[in-house]
């Protein structure tokens, strides 16, 4: 099973730099059956690169999954006052403040092929990029179906992009979430030329930014189950 969280709620205390970028408590006020109802969660932004951008007030938003101790449960913490308490901790790999719109996708499919993982030449990034095919089936009626399948683009950066670097083989079933990549001038899928018999013609492709994932259970996948082989080659992707 798979849980993802989507909170919104201010940036409350100091922010504490870690490893893997940095962490702070989110307050959020809900008000159900006509009572304010407050809640805390203990976030940890696994962003380097943008963690710095963040401060004490900021209102935000995020998409994360919770996580709990050795046994699954809630965390328990300790005060400088020697108290103890809990809260929801929740990870998160991006935040948008509240006045910025945003877009996640979710996306359950399998990959179309093993990834290719390299490192960018300007920063020197880890980044693995795969194919990825989601399938829709629709009624044709007399108990048949029409597949019909679209094919994404997904990368996924540093830690992310390690892992699934090192673990993802065609046809596995994943669950994915993150965000549509789109083309600055336009808003839309980018635009791009690939050779066809000699000649270029326009091209596109859905693509994604994977933030985190979940591999489904081993006998809910396998080579049997990959999709049909992607009808462009990689290596014309602008990727």
């Amino acid at each position: 099973m798979f849980q993802l969280n989507l909170v919104k709620g201010t940036v409350v205390g100091d922010i504490k730099p870690v490893d893997s970028g940095c962490m702070f408590y989110l307050d959020q006020v809900n008000i159900v059956n006509d009572q304010e109802q407050k809640r805390r969660f203990l976030v940890n932004y696994r962003n380097k690169n943008k963690a710095g951008e963040l401060k004490t007030g900021d209102r935000i938003v995020l998409m994360g999954t919770l996580k709990g101790d050795e046994g699954g449960r809630p965390f328990i913490r300790e005060g400088n006052d020697g108290s103890v308490f809990t809260v929801f901790d929740i990870e998160t790999y991006r935040v948008y403040r509240e006045d910025e719109d945003f877009a996640f996708a979710m996306l359950l499919g399998n990959a179309g092929g093993d990834p290719d993982v390299r490192y960018t030449a300007e920063s020197s990034k880890l980044v693995s990029s795969f194919s990825f095919a989601t399938n829709e089936y629709k009624p044709k009626g007399n108990g048949q179906f029409e597949k019909s399948t679209i094919w994404w683009r997904a990368s996924a950066w540093e830690d992310v992009g390690e892992r699934l670097g090192n673990m993802l083989k065609k046809g596995m079933k994943l669950f994915l979430f993150g965000v549509l990549n789109y083309d600055p001038a336009t808003g839309g899928p980018r635009l791009w030329e690939r050779d066809v018999d000699g000649m270029k013609v326009p091209a596109s492709n859905y693509e994604m930014t994977v933030y985190n994932y979940k591999k489904l259970e081993k006998s809910e996948y396998g080579q049997d189950n990959a999709p049909d082989p992607i009808n462009q080659s990689d290596n014309v992707i602008p990727f």
